[in-house]
């Protein structure tokens, strides 16, 4: 069973999909995005939501608001769920952030991610290089 990496959150392996699917842990946007390329496999209208501080998934079929959460579980989210956890967690609710996200816009967080970690570890070489492409991406 994948899971939540809760223990060593901010660990850059949690990041890199190789590591995610060795290790079956990861954060919120890699394991989403496992279960994105499942999802894809099996047919399955699973999209991802780029919520601030929090990716989520979506299973994406028209008036059904289910909503999936991949780091706890699977545990299946109303809309309303969504909405407290952003609201909860200090952010300011928009309608954009419950919209399908890109793949793009899925790397970009994902660079970010990485050079953000590698950014508080002082690590530049491998910091830098990422910034760069999210520039290039953005």
């Amino acid at each position: 069973m994948f899971t939540g990496n809760s223990d060593d959150y901010y660990n850059p392996d949690n990041s890199y999909i190789n590591k995610v699917l060795e290790d079956r842990r990861g954060i919120p946007l890699s394991l989403s995005v496992v279960w994105m390329f499942t999802a894809r496999r099996l047919n399955l209208p699973i999209v991802g939501i780029n919520l601030p501080g929090h990716f989520m998934l979506k299973y994406n079929v028209p008036k059904v608001d289910i909503y999936i959460d991949p780091f706890n579980g699977g545990k299946l989210l109303s809309r309303l769920d969504c909405i407290r956890f952003m609201v909860n967690a200090g952010y300011q609710f928009s309608e954009q952030h419950l919209t399908p996200t890109t793949n793009r816009q899925i790397l970009v967080r994902m660079l970010n991610n990485l050079a953000e970690v590698y950014s508080q570890k002082n690590d530049a070489l491998r910091a830098e290089p990422l910034k760069k492409a999210v520039t290039i991406l953005a």
